[in-house]
């Protein structure tokens, strides 16, 4: 019988948090990996079960005006981010699981700005233009959105820094939807989404980074192959939207590596 990621996704999500569900689902994954007769149930679809036993989000990482061209701290092809994001993003529409933005929120004075003590021009500054989000971002309407640096003594890099309209932290927010990993992707590789993937590590929670989906600034030349070097040190998965949906339309699970080990 052949099962698609997307039926067991769906198949999933029925009472997904129950400690009584996830224990029977066990059972059974135990069950027909190894008594059960695999020519009934795909090995692939399983394997694909299991994972999904840990609920996921999409988060975007900070794919706003002033970070792609023209804006006021381009990151060189920051928009070409965009159609890729906006394909991930159907995919967990598609699937049900939730999509987090962060974004920098500045005020106007800041440390983080240069002429304040920091680094950077002004960028992002509540309300204007180059705070919102690219225009041909797709978020779903039921976003949530994640506003960091909104203090005039912080730099917050980091989307575990930020907080939603509730007031609510980004780690409170997974642990209320019971998130254990975080696709991530968005703008600067070696910045926003480096500090935010690190974090989510240093609190347990599993990363991918979506490689295809992420730029970096480089402010020197090799950092962002440094920045992913040390995402991948701290434990981060890497994907693209290429593997992704050659798995949905059954073409395997996992890297090229990994199917030639179980060959």
């Amino acid at each position: 019988m052949q099962t698609s990621v997307l039926d067991l996704i769906q198949l999933y999500r029925i009472d997904q948090n129950k400690p009584v569900f996830k224990a029977g689902l066990g059972f059974f994954l135990f069950f027909y990996r190894y008594l059960g007769n695999l020519d009934t149930f795909s090995i692939n679809a399983i394997l694909k079960l299991e994972v999904l036993m840990e609920r996921k989000v999409l988060l975007v990482v900070d794919v706003q005006n002033d970070f792609c061209p023209d804006g006021a701290l381009a990151v060189k092809g920051g928009d070409k981010v965009v159609p890729v994001l906006n394909r991930y993003i159907e995919l967990f529409k598609r699937a049900g699981l939730p999509v987090i933005a962060t974004r920098d929120w500045h005020p106007a004075k800041t440390v983080h700005f240069k002429a304040y003590g920091g680094t950077w021009p002004p960028h992002c500054v509540q309300g204007t233009k180059g705070s919102e989000f690219h225009p041909d971002l797709k978020l779903p309407p039921d976003t949530i959105v994640m506003s960091k640096g909104t203090s005039p003594d912080e730099d917050s890099y980091s989307g575990f820094d930020g907080r939603d309209d509730k007031g609510r932290a980004l780690l409170q927010v997974l642990k209320e939807k019971g998130i254990g990993h975080i696709y991530i992707g968005g703008l600067a590789t070696d910045y926003c989404v480096l500090q935010t993937a690190l974090d989510a590590a240093k609190n347990g929670i599993g990363i991918t980074v979506l490689t295809d989906a992420v730029k970096g600034v480089d402010l020197n030349i090799g950092d962002s192959e440094r920045a992913m070097k040390r995402m991948k040190a701290a434990g981060a998965l890497e994907t693209t939207i290429a593997r992704i949906e050659g798995e949905l339309k059954g073409g395997g699970y996992g890297s090229s590596e990994d199917k030639k080990r179980r060959a």
